[in-house]
């Protein structure tokens, strides 16, 4: 009919990560993934610290038995709600010159999915990381993959992959969304902290990624490492250089 109104553009639902119960389910994998990487690298005993509080933190002590776990968040509500769980809290963030601990008393410290929320460069990122690890200990770091297979379809498609402002800016529990996501060549070149001796650059696909699976399979077994989800980097803390007598 001449002069009707168009059809109401149909509205999408918000992204089930943006809860605290969708996060934690979407995550899970990765965050066990993770911390494989970190018990892969043989850390020695003592404490572990996650940084950046989520859903995902109280079941921290299953993932590391027998060791103490530490968050750290600006957010100190975390505090109450992680007590249950006994996940320790301090409040802090990797934004500030230090992180609220004594230097080295971590045996692991681990940053999932933080960096690409920081505007702050990695090697400052990782060198407050590296104040608290003990010698010998692990650090791990993942970061979302520019390069995925995902925003390599986007652009195809002439769609942006950045995030819509409503999420990078405006995340109902979050704080800021994505605000730079590194590919793998970036990551081995700009992750660099002179304490922190890099054992293992790579990539892996922790996402079920429903009808398009398949595909996102048949890249990893091809090798194309570049294309998948997420990146890692884990280092081990040189040991303290000898004082001269």
């Amino acid at each position: 009919m001449k002069g009707a109104a168009p059809p109401a553009a149909p509205v999408e639902s918000a992204p089930s990560e943006d809860t605290l119960e969708g996060y934690a389910e979407f995550h899970r994998v990765r965050l066990e993934q993770t911390t494989r990487l970190a018990q892969a690298a043989n850390p020695p005993q003592g404490p572990v610290l996650d940084i950046g509080a989520s859903p995902l933190s109280a079941s921290l002590p299953d993932l590391w038995p027998n060791r103490e776990v530490w968050v750290v968040d600006p957010d100190a509500s975390w505090k109450d709600r992680l007590a249950p769980a006994r996940v320790r809290f301090a409040a802090g963030s990797l934004l500030e010159p230090t992180l609220p601990f004594d230097e080295g008393r971590f045996a692991v410290v681990v940053a999932a999915e933080v960096f690409e929320h920081l505007p702050e460069c990695a090697p400052h990122l990782l060198a407050r990381m590296a104040r608290v690890t003990a010698p010998g200990g692990i650090v791990v770091v993942t970061v979302p993959n520019h390069a995925r297979l995902a925003n390599r379809v986007r652009l195809l498609l002439g769609r942006s992959v950045l995030e819509p402002p409503s999420r990078a800016y405006h995340r109902p529990w979050m704080g800021f969304g994505h605000l730079h996501e590194y590919t793998l060549p970036e990551m081995r070149s700009e992750f660099r902290e002179p304490t922190l001796r890099p054992l293992e650059f790579g990539a892996f696909d922790p996402y079920d990624r429903g009808k398009f699976q398949p595909v996102i399979s048949l890249l990893g077994r091809a090798g194309l490492t570049t294309w998948r989800e997420v990146l890692y980097a884990v280092f081990r803390r040189e040991p303290a250089p000898a004082v001269a007598g």
